[in-house]
């Protein structure tokens, strides 16, 4: 995203309307699961926002050979 385009919500809007629509068409889950990255701060604090809590971490490692 452009940086001119940040900081007005869209991101926490979408993520909130996904969470909403996966409600609704499935109202007997017990949640949701995301993955974001720790170094995307933005979408960490959407995802803080709408209440996500850390539950796992992986780790990847790459060798250049």
């Amino acid at each position: 995203m452009l940086p001119e385009h940040r900081g007005h919500g869209l991101a926490r809007w979408m993520k909130a309307e996904a969470v909403r629509q996966a409600r609704e068409r499935y109202p007997y889950l017990d949640g949701l699961l995301t993955d974001t990255a720790d170094s995307n701060r933005h979408m960490r604090g959407v995802n803080d926002a709408l209440g996500y809590l850390p539950t796992h971490k992986t780790l990847t490692l790459q060798l250049d050979l």
